[in-house]
């Protein structure tokens, strides 16, 4: 019987130490598979092209991404209790994917000691199922990386005013089919001036929840986007647009609400708005049916601001003069 099994793995092209190996080396020729005891292992041996099985959960190991080969998880999570990243390009622009991730949970509490850091102006695709970090940021980009990253949920708890994802100098972060859910700023976006391009937000198709913080936070040379999501934040302002730079949101298909439950005794109703501008020379712009429902005596939108409506903006209350100039007008006590 066991020379059967021997026999049966090795038609499949498998090698009896893949049976305890938690990371398992396939090379694009088809050749051989190897197995490694780390998935650094394999992936140090790796070459463009290969693709590394993991074999197991992963625990409180770094990994350190490579140009052109990807990871597939197979369903299995990667976690950590060492307070380190879990994922890094360690500043090597890499093109890879990491799929199949069932979990990945960060026990660190660290706003800069984030889940997935990438410095390298690196292109990488996440695809899991659930992240989770205790309270640092899930991804922090510095150097025009870009990350597209869908995942079923996505928690931060404790949460941080660094924000749970962060796009700085000309980065992009897309976000797909997530249920977000923090305690501090969900999005925030800083080009900076010397940039040249603008850092980059995209959020589709995903619903968002703070009891504290804002869902979108940007300033200098940003460009945000966001698509057919649904939005409360109970703590204050939901987007908020900061000075300096060239500022564009677009907002497509959105409800976003504001309840100020949990709004601190510092701050005045009257001075959160639901989406605030503390500039007037932001591109803002709602497309399609977006909804702003704002809670006591906040108003929906605020600040020297003045917004293009290309199709319904609902909102619940009248704004203050002059606050939106509209392509058409918006529609006020729309019964929501």
């Amino acid at each position: 019987m066991f020379k059967k099994l021997i026999f049966s793995l090795m038609a499949l092209g498998l090698f009896y130490s893949e049976l305890s190996a938690k990371a398992i080396l396939c090379k694009a020729n088809g050749q051989a598979n190897y197995p490694y005891e780390t998935v650094n292992g394999a992936l140090y041996a790796a070459e463009a092209g290969d693709v590394v099985l993991v074999n197991g959960n992963i625990v409180n190991e770094k990994i350190i991404l490579k140009d052109g080969v990807n990871i597939n998880f197979n369903g299995f999570s990667l976690s950590n209790t060492n307070g380190e990243e879990l994922v890094i390009d360690n500043g090597v622009q890499v093109n890879a994917k990491v799929i199949g991730l069932g979990k990945i949970s960060s026990a660190n509490t660290i706003g800069q000691r984030p889940v997935i850091s990438l410095t390298g102006g690196s292109t990488v695709y996440f695809d899991l199922e659930e992240c989770v970090s205790a309270g640092s940021k899930i991804i922090n980009t510095t150097n025009g990386d870009t990350i597209y990253f869908s995942a079923k949920s996505i928690i931060q708890n404790g949460g941080t005013t660094n924000g749970m994802f962060m796009a700085d100098k000309h980065s992009l972060i897309v976000v797909r089919n997530a249920d977000i859910r923090t305690e501090g700023i969900g999005f925030m976006a800083d080009g900076r001036q010397e940039a040249g391009l603008p850092a980059r937000i995209v959020v589709e198709n995903s619903t968002f929840y703070s009891k504290y913080g804002a869902f979108v936070q940007f300033t200098s040379n940003a460009d945000v986007t966001i698509v057919d999501c649904r939005v409360q934040c109970d703590g204050v302002r939901a987007v908020v647009i900061l000075g300096g730079g060239t500022k564009k949101i677009t907002v497509k298909n959105t409800d976003i609400v504001s309840t100020q439950t949990y709004l601190q005794a510092a701050y005045n109703a009257a001075n959160e708005p639901v989406f605030y501008s503390s500039v007037a020379d932001g591109d803002i712009r709602f497309v399609g049916t977006n909804t702003i429902k704002a809670t006591g005596t906040s108003k929906p939108i605020g600040g020297p601001c003045t917004a293009k409506v290309l199709g319904k903006l609902y909102v619940n209350q009248a704004n203050d003069a002059g606050v939106v100039a509209s392509i058409e007008p918006i529609t006020v006590n729309a019964g929501i």
